[in-house]
């Protein structure tokens, strides 16, 4: 018999099989990311929950306008569309390594009529005869060489590097959203700052034209006087777009259509860039190499691209399937007359590689180069991590200095000012003094909101560098 002979044959070849697993075992790569940032860093507040920044603003439009954007952004939902179907590319990888069994079923009735008979006798002399075959069919490839099981380790770290860049999509949104909202508030105040000159303005040009049509002054600076006024009106309508376009783009941004945040944030609403009450807890460069989703998803991908080189390699080994079938037969079903007929095969099939024409040694170099790839890509990747965060924090301080000199400034040029407008209403001074004045006061001003939104972004784009993603808070 020959199944006696293949059961010994198969379970050598499996024995052998639970002990070797070609290509090589991953390990995370070893990165000197240094022991510590060069750039000043900012103090930091650790009360507050990191993977929720955005409410250290205090700004109760900009939370809910994130809590839309990662429920409805289309971005996110792509991503979340991604990590489904990898886990179950992940569960269908790992079926590959189970048996599988298929049945069947089936049933036929025959009778057999004399003919000439008449259809009386012909009813009582019919015999109808039922046959049932029920069958099996069972398969399993045995993972000699672990090319299957380094498949589900491949499956595996896409799934979890899906995962991860599911929550740098998340991060990447939600720090869209903010330096949007910021930038929104900001061109506001610009617009408001740009209206009070205006204003200021308007009054200068009633005072020149008294003290002008009383001989005062000469119409040059009426002439003067006006052109400034027609200078402001004309900055008005660039800020105007410049408010329309962030509107659209945090509309587009929470998955609605343009237009679609006015019940969240009015088109009347605060003015006023927000400010942000909390900075990053940093820690170490190497704390930053657990946090951010884009340095963890590279690393999955180069665990995934090293499973790779063991899958390409166990194509160069023998497989071995071994398929199994059997068959029942039952005639007579459901009288006293049975007769059961059982059929039952066991096989062995073994595959040995003999020549491709080097297309298995091709596949097992491709799998080579791509984990190579893949780990020059994690390492550029943490380059840039590094050099994200130490601009940030740069660009951080440079804010936070400027914005101290500015305020001071502000305060000494509504002082200069003053007194300008007080000593041309004296007669004691021209009019090009006011006047520069009046300029050199916007231009700080808005100097002063400029800073102030540039310091409320740096400090997203710091946040962002360092990894302080939201948890999943979406449906996967």
């Amino acid at each position: 018999m020959v199944v006696p002979r293949i059961v010994p044959m198969a379970a050598v070849f499996l024995v052998s099989g639970c002990l070797t697993t070609v290509g090589p075992d991953y390990t995370p790569p070893k990165m000197d990311a240094g022991q510590d940032f060069i750039a000043p860093q900012p103090l930091a507040d650790a009360t507050r929950a990191q993977d929720i920044w955005w409410t250290a603003f205090e700004d109760p439009i900009l939370v809910r306008l994130i809590e839309t954007g990662l429920t409805n952004n289309l971005d996110i939902q792509l991503a979340d569309s991604l990590v489904r179907e990898s886990e179950a590319t992940l569960v269908s990888t790992g079926a590959a390594r189970s048996p599988t069994l298929d049945g069947s079923a089936t049933t036929t009735t025959t009778s057999d009529r004399k003919l000439g008979a008449s259809a009386s006798n012909a009813d009582r002399n019919m015999s109808p005869n039922t046959d049932t075959l029920v069958g099996g069919v069972f398969s399993w490839a045995a993972d000699l060489f672990g090319g299957a099981k380094r498949a589900e380790e491949a499956a595996r770290a896409d799934a979890e590097r899906q995962a991860w860049l599911r929550r740098d999509t998340m991060l990447a949104v939600v720090s869209d959203i903010a330096r949007t909202y910021v930038a929104l508030r900001g061109a506001e105040q610009r617009l408001v700052l740009t209206q009070e000159s205006l204003d200021l303005q308007r009054r200068t040009v009633e005072i020149v034209t008294s003290r002008v049509n009383a001989g005062l002054a000469p119409g040059m600076d009426l002439s003067r006087a006006e052109a400034s006024v027609q200078a402001l009106e004309a900055d008005l309508s660039p800020i105007e777009t410049e408010i329309r376009q962030a509107r659209d783009t945090l509309s587009t941004l929470v998955g609605r259509r343009p237009g679609g945040i006015d019940n969240i944030a009015p088109v009347d609403g605060p003015s006023a860039v927000p400010t942000i009450f909390a900075t990053p807890v940093l820690g170490q460069p190497a704390d930053m190499l657990r946090r951010r989703p884009d340095l963890r998803a590279a690393e999955r991908d180069l665990q995934s691209a090293t499973a790779g080189i063991g899958v390409a390699e166990s194509a160069l080994y023998p497989s071995l399937t071994i398929p199994a079938k059997f068959q029942v037969t039952i005639k007579g079903f459901g009288t006293s007359e049975i007769v059961r007929t059982l059929l039952a095969s066991l096989g062995a099939t073994l595959d040995i590689p003999i020549f491709d024409g080097g297309a298995a040694r091709a596949d097992l170099t491709i799998a080579e180069e791509q984990a190579r790839q893949a780990l020059i890509t994690y390492r550029s990747t943490l380059l840039t991590a590094l050099s994200e965060v130490e601009s940030a924090l740069h660009a951080h301080d440079g804010a936070q200095r400027r914005l101290t000199a500015l305020n001071r400034a502000v305060a000494a040029d509504a002082r200069a000012y003053e007194q300008a407008s007080t000593l041309y209403a004296q007669g004691l001074t021209s009019f090009l003094n006011i006047l520069d004045a009046q300029r050199t006061m916007t231009t700080t001003r808005l100097r002063q909101v400029i800073t102030r939104t540039d310091l409320a972004t740096t400090s997203i784009d710091l946040f962002q560098a360092v990894g302080f993603a939201p948890m999943d808070t979406v449906a996967k």
